[in-house]
């Protein structure tokens, strides 16, 4: 009888490896799937944050807008509270210190922006942080960091060493590219009374004003501008110069440091509660749902560090901070929470495909849309020079992502 039945067992056996191995490979195609929507997310919204308070005529330190960006951005995290409710229906809100301290690291790479610009430029401080964000997520991401985090396994880390390479030269590039900067650009900026004007960013960042009593003929304005300059001859440096670029750089590589930490509190906190088994009381929850459990604590520590700076900052300065204009206050919010919906995104992505694939994919996607921006609606980039360059560094950066993306299977 044993015998019997000996093949119907062996059947049933067969039949539950083949459900499990299904079962797993049909999780680990929803993880990826999950995943691919975090890098198009962060890709889309991370690369157009800049887009709606662009133009405005924002203050040399950029505290205030710092402050009001991280506004938007908590916004964002309490509406994330409602989108993971408890399973029973109670109103529970994960707190994760770990979040807290991720939040914290972006914000203080996030203060190094404007001296970083101001000392070294735009383009090539971009790319200098951009560069070091990228080695920095991908060597964390693959070495580890400590007992903590264990090391990603990759199937062709190979394919991985190439598509960092291919990113970091794509940044090399497009650190030559000159935007075209004049007073005729189409970007907007403010006047005294807040209302948009005709004015190039990069005039704001590292030329000094143009008298609007020759632009505009108003006799208003040019009163502003005799005081601006020598307030602008303190702040301003001077980015041909040797020992600023050196400071904007190590800045630039400082900052760059930090955002490709960012991330790694929350693989921290999602490996502990995968290896604790549960959350509250409650088994673990979905991928998707274990993310959105952190973006509060993420988002609010972001706030946090930028209500502490700012907060120093008025103190240094007298209670005498210089704000924004009333006409950028509502687009500096909703820059930040423009961010933080790409921030979810790339919190989301890197929780399903780990630090080492998530990271530097979403980061070349945003380099791509927020490229996109520049040369098909700002007209930036003109000059035949200007658009090889940037071209290569596109088709470089595409290159990157397939094959960052070949490195793990």
């Amino acid at each position: 009888i044993a015998r019997t039945f000996e093949p119907w067992h062996l059947a049933r056996s067969t039949w539950l490896i083949h459900a499990s191995a299904w079962l797993d490979s049909a999780e680990g195609t929803m993880s990826v799937l999950l995943g691919t929507f975090g890098v198009l997310l962060a890709s889309i919204f991370w690369g157009s944050n800049c887009v709606v308070c662009r133009g405005y005529d924002l203050p040399d330190d950029g505290m205030h807008f710092v402050l009001l960006m991280a506004t938007g951005i908590l916004l964002v995290g309490i509406l994330s509270l409602f989108t993971a409710p408890h399973e029973d229906g109670d109103f529970e809100v994960v707190f994760a210190p770990e979040g807290l301290a991720g939040g914290i690291v972006w914000a203080c790479g996030n203060f190094l922006t404007v001296p970083i610009i101001r000392n070294c430029g735009l383009g090539l401080g971009f790319a200098t942080w951009s560069g070091a964000n990228l080695v920095v997520a991908f060597v964390v991401g693959t070495l580890g960091f400590g007992p903590m985090l264990p090391g990603e396994t990759l199937d062709r880390p190979q394919f991985g060493l190439v598509g960092i390479l291919l990113a970091i030269i794509a940044l090399v590039l497009f650190a030559n590219v000159k935007p075209a900067m004049g007073p005729a650009t189409s970007n907007t900026s403010t006047t005294s009374e807040g209302r948009p004007r005709r004015l190039d960013e990069q005039d704001l960042l590292d030329q000094p004003f143009l008298d609007p009593e020759e632009e505009n003929g108003g006799p208003e304005e040019a009163e502003l501008v005799e005081e601006e300059p020598s307030r602008r001859e303190e702040t301003n440096a001077d980015p041909s110069s040797d020992a600023n670029k050196a400071i904007g750089i190590s800045f630039a590589v400082v900052a760059g440091i930090l955002y490709g930490f960012q991330f790694v509190p929350l693989t921290i906190w999602h490996n502990k509660v995968v290896k604790q088994g549960h959350i509250f009381d409650q088994g673990i929850p979905s991928e998707l749902s274990l993310a959105t459990r952190f973006f509060f604590s993420q988002f609010a520590g972001t706030f946090l560090a930028s209500l502490a700076a700012f907060t120093l900052y008025c103190t240094l300065n007298g209670n005498k901070p210089r704000l924004v204009p009333p006409a950028a206050v509502l687009p500096s919010i909703l820059s930040g929470s423009v961010w933080a919906i790409g921030c979810a995104g790339g919190m989301l992505a890197t929780a399903c495909l780990g630090n080492a694939i998530g990271f530097p994919l979403l980061l070349n996607g945003a380099f791509i849309v927020n490229s996109s921006w520049s040369i098909c609606y700002f007209g930036e980039i003109k000059g035949n020079r200007n658009l090889q360059l940037f071209g290569c560094a596109f088709f470089l950066c595409v290159l990157s992502s397939i094959s960052i993306s070949l490195s793990k299977g």
